[in-house]
């Protein structure tokens, strides 16, 4: 599903996206959000995903990756406006509560 590239802004403590995150555009903002959280970013962290028209569990992996990274860098983190098909990863997956709970993420 192809229908829209994926477009990153980062801006400060905030980085959002647009666009369709799935295998074919993972690998380009997984990169540049592994440099902003190890580098650019201050002590909190905001992911925006209200933009995303597409994201299939190569969203989910990706959002697990930089979770990993934000504990890691020992820096909170917020995901705002999860698009519905991904939130629906999250809850079927069971990660929902964990996300919510333990890695204080708020959805």
């Amino acid at each position: 599903m192809m229908s829209q590239r994926l477009v990153i802004n980062i801006n400060g403590n905030r980085l959002s996206l647009s666009g369709v995150l799935d295998y074919e555009s993972i690998l380009d903002v997984y990169k540049q959000g592994q440099k902003w959280l190890r580098n650019l970013v201050p002590e909190e962290a905001i992911i925006e995903m209200g933009q995303l028209t597409y994201s299939n569990s190569a969203g989910l992996l990706l959002l697990l990756d930089w979770l990993r990274t934000a504990i890691q860098e020992q820096k909170a983190i917020s995901i705002e406006k999860i698009p519905d098909d991904l939130f629906a990863l999250i809850k079927v997956s069971g990660l929902d509560n964990l996300l919510a709970s333990e890695l204080a993420v708020r959805f």
